[in-house]
C-alpha cells in the first residue's frame, strides 16, 4: 500500500475503524524502538519501531511497525530516527506497515454483500503490504465475482469480456476505473489471454485496486440495498398518508 506514516503529537489522524479525525495528544501514542546491529564483518545498524495509537472516539487501537537502516552520525555512531521521520523512512525503509488491525476495509453487512466477496476483499486488504501481487489476484477475483453475481453476465472467456458485458449496466466512470486499473497490470497484464497473469505490482497499485473494488461494491450491492430501503420508506409513508385520508373522509 502507500507509504505508512508514523504520527506525532499535534497531527491530524483518521481512525481506520470509526473514520473520525482526531488531533493526536501525547497520551494517545505509545512508541517503542530498538537499535541493533547485524553483520559478520562491519556492523550494519538497524532500528525497529512500533507505534500504537489509541482512538479516543471508538477506543480501538492501531499499531504501525517499521524496520529501517540507522544513519551513521559524524562521530561514527548509529543514530536513531530523527524528528523528520519521512527522510529516514523514504530512503532506508525495509518494511513499514500497519500490523493491527489487519483488515482495514469497511465492514459490510452479509445480508447485503455476499460473505464470500467480503472475505476475499478483507484477505486482499490484509496482505496488500506483505504481498501486493497476491492481493491483486484476490481483488481481481472480487471484481469477477461481482460481474457474475450482481451483473449476471455469466461466465465469459475472460475478465475483460465480463467487464465489457456489464458495461451497459454501470456508469462510464466505474467502467473507466475498472479498465484503467486493469491496464496497470493489477488484475492482469494481458487479460485477453490470461486473467491470472499478474506482472509486477507494487503496494500503491494494490492499494489503488482495493479502492476501486470498494467503489464497485458500494456502487452495486450497497447502493441497491440503500435504494430498496428508501423505496420501502416512501411506500410506507404513502400508505400512512392514504390511511389518514381514509379516516378523515
Amino acid at each position: 500500500m502507500e507509504l505508512t506514516v508514523f504520527y506525532s503529537e499535534g497531527q491530524d489522524w483518521c481512525c481506520p475503524r470509526c473514520k473520525r479525525h482526531i488531533l493526536l495528544a501525547r497520551p494517545d501514542i505509545d512508541e517503542q524502538e530498538r537499535l541493533f546491529a547485524l553483520s559478520y564483518a562491519e556492523p550494519r545498524w538497524y532500528v525497529e519501531r512500533l507505534q500504537t495509537i489509541a482512538c479516543r472516539n471508538c477506543h480501538d487501537i492501531v499499531s504501525i511497525f517499521g524496520l529501517y537502516r540507522a544513519q551513521i552520525g559524524t562521530d561514527g555512531q548509529p543514530q536513531r530516527q530523527p524528528t523528520n521521520h519521512s527522510k529516514i523512512i523514504t530512503n532506508h525503509a525495509y518494511r513499514q506497515m500497519v500490523v493491527y488491525p489487519l483488515h482495514l476495509q469497511d465492514a459490510y453487512d452479509p445480508a447485503v454483500v455476499p460473505p464470500a466477496i467480503v472475505q476475499d476483499l478483507q484477505e486482499a486488504a490484509s496482505i496488500a503490504d506483505l504481498s501486493p501481487r497476491a492481493s491483486a489476484v484476490l481483488s481481481r477475483r472480487v471484481v469477477q465475482s461481482v460481474m457474475r453475481d450482481f451483473y449476471k453476465v455469466g461466465k465469459q472467456r475472460d475478465l475483460h469480456s465480463e467487464i465489457e458485458a456489464a458495461r451497459s449496466q454501470m456508469s462510464e466512470s466505474l467502467y473507466d476505473a475498472l479498465m484503467s486499473v486493469k491496464s496497470l497490470g493489477n488484475i492482469g497484464a494481458h487479460p485477453e489471454r490470461d486473467v491470472d497473469l499478474i506482472i509486477s505490482v507494487d503496494g500503491s497499485e494494490a492499494s489503488l485496486l482495493l479502492a476501486v473494488v470498494q467503489i464497485l461494491i458500494d456502487g452495486t450491492y450497497v447502493k441497491q440495498a440503500d435504494d430498496e430501503q428508501k423505496f420501502t420508506s416512501i411506500k410506507a409513508l404513502a400508505e400512512e398518508k392514504r390511511a389518514q385520508r381514509t379516516q378523515q373522509e
